[in-house]
């Protein structure tokens, strides 16, 4: 049978385990594979942008064409000053001269949580602890309520299709036959009631009652309008006009001007957000006679024109913006709205409705750019407010990350230390997305972006002058890595980071993936700490991401950052992105080496794990100095807003593209903006329960290392963390375990096994047994299957696991599964007549058909032997990966258990240091199984039955003394023997003291670095709130400069210029009050934070209680071939 909800474990096994260990249950991380930890936060990043000099050749390019010196930058260094209040219009008065200062007096507590890195417990995200809030009354609950009721709901509906007023006549005593479907609860009215009513809602549904039912009648098209019979006493001539003189006086019926007996009228179809109408629409005849004004006059009356030759076709402002909303939040197109619109006006027949789409097209793409113009102050001459800024500059920048001049001074970039460069440094990153491309098709070249180079992108004929340039170069000198290039790889060990195989086995892009496309993505920079694109930081890709593209997106990004002086970017490839930088911006970009110089690099957090073992640990965010808790990953987030456009930009004609794609990253940095004072106050809540976590779980690994070893951590003290390269180019760092032998690990197996197939230089012993290209790929996607099996097993297992949760694994897994099974067959044909064992079953439960699932003779038979190899080099490292982590486990779970015996008093102070320790023995459990799963692979693969180094695993043996000071009574006691299982054979005593001084080593400078992250980012989240606050005053303060200064130019009467300007300064006065008033809240809710962790520790500490005995109910057994 199908399972829809979550099944418990046996129920005599789960008996027995409650019986043994009262409530106590095993949770398992749903997210992870091997490693279940108790708790893990990611803390979300973000980005900004920067400056350069002139070109002074055709092949060098500047970004920075507007700065000719640093003296013409104009900085203002002074502090900000206060906004004085008084007005309405005005922003409200601040003191911005006091930064703002966190009462440190009111946060003395502490908590128990841990986050990141290796040797850190992640949260236990399965559990009966953790349950996903229970829906008590859904949908079907509610509707089940309103069953006996539905057939009165719907006749009192259909009551409506009448008018309870039929037969009754007007309140002017005429007959009443017509209704507006648009007014709310509106009487019934003659024709001359109904138009003088809707004089000022032109646009709204006349239904006029023909004895049966109600028909639409559109007021102006009843019959042919007769020009010189306007105006007409005949009720039944009367129209409804709308009227555009924009004279002062407001009553006054017609235009004073009218030429009697000729007035000028014409008839238009008018788009509103209720679909499209035709009207009457007489113009004043004050300005000028002709059609040359019609334009004007149509904008005064909030009509945007479809041309502005001779208008015929014009849209509501209503409409526009409407459309502008719907396409930025939910990404409707235009063809969809106008589709829409057309239903609206005659949903029976919609093809009859008159088609708009071109019109309407043309007018969204004028309201685009005049909409961003107006919002970023272009329109009321912002540039000179804003002189370190690209001059018409469309793009919205972030508030919190440093910009000199605006929300910081220069002296405070200058007088910042070493030891202070977190909190003013610019954080990026980078990343290419694949699906915002252009097709190859037919095109109007002369299309383009009204936007050009003012935005995002750079300015078009610019980047293809680039473009020309390097297609005369080399791929290789110029960066480009769409291709595989194995030789370049092998080099000597000065060239130790280009040897990462993350780009070609994660990163390589193939052509065929590119068909059919002139534009095959775009590459973006961002800021790292909070998402917001970078003005001219986004670039076309040609053929895939390469070097070259990624260069000129940072360049241009970086044109304003001429007075930061720490810049950090991440990218997931900086290992190998990073090492000629320097060369390329000499070569392409020297008016830029001055900032260049100062970037640093390092590898996002997600992404990093997919690296070399070296790259893990010299370009960790983890082990890296003056970073924070920055994951450098936000920037995935915002490809999923663009890739819901991708469908209509792919389409479009370049410019067209560009303008959309502009408006779609302006809408996002928008979003970012107001919602900024919420976010970061939410990131420093985490950032000190961080901080209180990760220091108490550092002092008390410190506290015990100092009593055990105290010369050893003296030395540790005085090293440097940084990492280094020696005069060979090899790196080091005190985060990498110095041994001089030890075991495989997964990621070292799977490394090696793929190099060897990426250069075709198997042993001849593998080509012998069979081995093909791809099989390290296919045994690997498999082994990531046989992971998700268990971790469904584990859901089913608990009755916490919802049903919709369960079941979208499923899906998961199963759609994983039909792929391995397709690769299976492709590599060994012969597997087919085992697949029909697959059909009709649960996917947890599906035999995955890897080699140790066969017999030897099977093996050979069916020519397994290849994948074998495979197999066993795979699962050996992932059993000592496991055996690490399980060590790392006990001890840490020793350390907490330790402390809170010995040191730790108080009642909320007890709750807190227990709440790690059912993650921690989570954590042990599933090292556990997952060894025990890896083991099981190599017996069957043929590892020897009495192996001395990967030797069975029971549950009562996952203990051991590490983390603990011994006692009398356990000083003799002999610890399992995977305590052992990593060092090397023969090791002396002293030998082996140096082998565990080494590991404790580590675990040390790793515990500690993840205390600074934590206490960097609490620095760095203070710092981008008073940063924000003047930001948005500065922004408050240059909107009321402007509203208080006089038009220049035409039209210079224009009151609705200044009003605009006043409600923009309002709009950032209130995101600074929002500032100052969380910021103010913060200390309270920092206690409030503590308080409620305590509790939840309490509660949790009540249902502790591990088994760790029983063996796991899912056990697997082998397939048996006849």
């Amino acid at each position: 049978m199908k399972r829809t909800a979550p099944v418990a474990a046996s129920p005599s096994k789960r008996t027995r385990r409650k019986t043994a260990h009262a409530r106590g249950q095993i949770g398992y991380d749903t997210d992870s594979d091997d490693e279940v930890l108790p708790f893990k936060s990611e803390s979300t990043s973000i980005m900004v942008a920067a400056g350069a000099a002139d070109a002074t050749s055709p092949r060098r390019l500047n970004p920075r064409p507007w700065v000719h010196s640093r003296a013409d930058v104009g900085w203002d260094d002074s502090a900000v000053p206060d906004i004085p209040g008084g007005m309405a219009t005005r922003a409200p008065a601040v003191d911005t001269s006091t930064p703002l200062v966190f009462d440190a007096s009111m946060d003395d507590t502490t908590s128990e949580i841990e986050d990141s890195a290796t040797l850190d417990p992640p949260p236990e995200t399965f559990g009966p602890n953790l349950e996903k809030p229970t829906r008590h009354q859904g949908q079907s609950h509610r509707i089940s309520k309103i069953l006996k009721i539905m057939p009165e709901i719907q006749s009192r509906i259909l009551a409506t299709f009448a008018h309870p007023q039929l037969g009754h006549p007007c309140s002017c005593g005429q007959p009443a036959v017509y209704r507006c479907v648009d007014c709310f609860n509106a009487p019934m009215w003659c024709r001359t009631c109904i138009v003088r009513e809707h004089q000022y809602n032109p646009f709204h549904h006349i239904e006029r009652w023909d004895g049966k039912m109600f028909v639409r009648d559109a007021l102006a098209t009843t019959r042919p309008f007769d020009k010189s019979k306007y105006p007409v006493e005949d009720l039944s001539h009367i129209h409804l006009i709308v009227q555009t003189h924009p004279h002062p006086n407001a009553h006054q019926p017609r235009c004073p001007h009218r030429r009697p007996g000729d007035p000028d009228i014409g008839q238009f179809t008018i788009g509103d957000h209720n679909g499209f109408h035709t009207t009457w629409i007489e113009f004043c005849q004050c300005l000028r006679p002709g059609d040359d004004a019609r334009w004007q006059q149509l904008l005064a009356v909030r009509l945007f024109p479809a041309t502005f030759e001779q208008p015929q076709t014009a849209f509501t402002f209503t409409a526009m913006k409407q459309f502008h909303v719907h396409a930025l939040a939910s990404k409707k197109s235009a063809y969809d709205y106008v589709k829409a619109l057309c239903q609206l006006s005659n949903n029976a027949a919609p093809t009859t409705v008159a088609d708009r789409y071109r019109e309407f097209l043309f007018a969204c793409r004028i309201w685009r750019y005049l909409t961003l113009q107006r919002r970023t102050g272009q329109a009321h001459g912002i540039d000179e407010l804003v002189p370190h800024r690209r001059a018409a500059s469309l793009a919205v920048r972030c508030p919190a990350c440093p910009e000199v001049g605006f929300n910081m001074s220069c002296e405070e970039m200058a007088n910042a230390t070493e030891e202070e460069r977190h909190k003013y440094t610019l954080f990026l990153s980078t990343d290419g997305n694949f699906k915002l491309q252009r097709k190859k098709k037919r095109e109007d070249p002369d299309d383009f972006a009204l936007n050009d180079g003012n935005a995002y992108f750079p300015p078009n004929e610019d980047f293809k002058a680039y473009g020309e340039l390097i297609k005369e170069e080399k791929q290789e000198e110029v960066g480009f890595f769409i291709r595989e290039d194995a030789q370049r790889q092998t080099q000597s060990r000065n060239k130790q980071l280009q040897e990462c195989d993350h780009l070609n086995a994660a990163r390589m892009q193939k052509i065929s993936k590119f068909k059919n496309a002139v534009i095959t993505g775009v590459v973006a920079v961002q800021c790292a700490r909070h998402g917001f694109y970078m003005p001219q930081g986004m670039v076309d890709l040609i053929k895939g991401e390469g070097y070259a593209y990624t260069d000129y997106a940072l360049a241009y990004a970086l044109a304003e950052a001429e007075l930061i002086r720490w810049i950090r970017l991440g990218y997931d490839i900086w290992c190998q992105y990073g090492v000629r930088l320097l060369a390329r911006f000499a070569r392409w970009f020297p008016s830029m080496n001055d900032i260049i110089e100062k970037l640093m690099g390092a590898i996002n957090k997600l992404h990093i794990l997919s690296h070399k073992e070296l790259c893990q640990v010299i370009h960790n965010l983890n082990w890296l100095l003056y970073v924070g808790m920055v994951s450098m990953e936000i920037i995935e987030t915002g490809w999923v807003e663009h890739n819901l456009m991708a469908g209509s930009t792919q389409e479009m004609n370049d410019g067209h593209r560009h303008d959309v794609i502009d408006g779609t990253s302006d809408h996002w940095n928008w979003e970012k903006t107001i919602k900024l004072p919420e976010a970061l106050t939410r990131l420093y809540r985490t950032a000190k329960s961080e901080q209180r976590t990760r220091t108490a779980s550092f002092e008390s690994l410190d506290k015990f290392q100092k009593d055990r070893r105290p010369e050893a951590v003296a030395r540790w003290e005085t090293q440097n963390e940084n990492p280094r390269r020696d005069k060979d180019g090899v790196w080091h760092s005190v985060f990498q375990l110095n041994l001089k032998s030890g075991p495989p690990t997964h990621a070292g197996a799977y490394t090696k096994l793929l190099t060897q197939e990426a250069t075709a230089q198997q042993s001849a012993d593998s080509r012998g047994a069979g081995g093909k290209p791809g099989d390290v790929g296919m045994i690997s996607a498999a082994l990531m299957a046989e992971r998700d099996q268990e971790r469904i097993k584990r859901m089913r297992a608990s009755p916490t696991t919802p049903a919709d949760v369960l079941a979208a694994a499923r899906q998961q897994l199963e759609s994983d599964i039909k792929a391995l099974r397709k690769w299976q067959l492709d590599r060994v044909p012969e597997l087919h007549r085992y697949m029909s064992e697959m059909d009709g079953g649960e996917p947890e439960k599906m035999r995955l058909l890897l080699p140790s699932d066969f017999s030897p003779a099977d093996r050979v038979r069916l020519q397994l032997s290849g994948l074998a190899t495979a197999e066993y080099g795979l699962r050996e490292g992932q059993a000592h990966d496991a055996l690490g982590d399980l060590r790392t486990a006990i001890r840490t779970k020793n350390f907490n258990l330790n402390l809170k015996k010995t040191d730790i008093y108080g009642t909320g102070a007890t709750t807190r240091a227990g709440n790690y320790l059912k993650g921690l023995q989570n954590q042990v459990q599933g090292s556990g199984d997952t060894y025990r799963r890896s083991w099981r692979g190599l017996r069957a693969l043929g590892l020897p039955k009495g192996d001395a180094t990967l030797q069975p695993l029971s549950r009562d043996e996952q203990w051991g003394k590490g983390g603990v000071a011994l006692k009398a009574t356990r000083s003799k006691d002999r610890e399992p023997w995977f305590w052992s299982a990593q060092r090397p054979a023969g090791l002396d005593a002293k030998a082996e003291a140096d082998w565990e001084e080494e590991m404790d080593r580590v675990q040390w400078f790793r515990e500690r670095a993840l205390m600074k992250r934590a206490n960097e980012e609490v620095e760095i989240l203070e710092a981008e709130f008073e940063r924000s606050r003047r930001w948005f005053l500065k922004n408050s303060e240059n909107w009321t400069k402007m509203a208080e200064r006089e038009k220049r130019g035409d039209y210079v009467d224009n009151q609705g210029w200044h009003a605009y300007a006043h409600k923009q300064a309002i709009i950032y006065a209130d995101l600074a009050r929002e500032c100052e008033t969380l910021w103010k809240q913060l200390p309270q809710l920092v206690v409030d934070d503590e308080i409620a962790e305590a509790k939840k520790a309490k509660n949790d500490e009540e249902e502790r209680e591990v088994d760790a005995m029983e063996e796991p109910d899912y056990e697997e057994d082998y397939l048996e071939v006849v």
